[in-house]
């Protein structure tokens, strides 16, 4: 999960998710504060579609078709305990590809736009 705190930065979490680079192939939400995206009015700088073209890539290369009967993969475990563990292992290859990939897309991010994230930054804070 990969939270925005202010609308100008939920279009950049959501790109930085599914970056074309080292993709992970583990889905992700974007998830952003529900309030303050209804409730304010925020001007927001959105990158240029070209760069965005280019580091997304091709839309249809990220989706998969889990129920795809032709070719039929495991979407879940089963829940024995000896069944479940071996599942929760194999998904270890994935999970270790995560950090790696999005810390590879924040740094491209950056490089290109001049924006930089991190997987904890700070909440700027106004004081009245």
């Amino acid at each position: 999960m990969i939270f925005a705190a202010m609308p100008r930065k939920r279009p950049t979490c959501a790109s930085s998710a599914v970056g074309r680079r080292k993709r992970p192939f583990t889905p992700f939400f974007a998830i952003q504060d529900g309030f303050l995206t209804t409730h304010t009015v925020e001007k927001v700088l959105l990158c240029e579609k070209e760069f965005m073209k280019d580091f997304i890539g091709d839309p249809k290369e990220k989706l998969y078709n889990l129920m795809d009967t032709a070719n039929p993969i495991m979407s879940g475990v089963v829940q024995n305990q000896d069944s479940y563990m071996k599942g929760k292992i194999a998904q270890r290859w994935y999970y270790d590809r995560v950090g790696p990939a999005l810390q590879d897309a924040f740094d491209v991010f950056y490089r290109n736009t001049g924006r930089k994230y991190d997987f904890v930054m700070r909440l700027p804070v106004r004081r009245r």
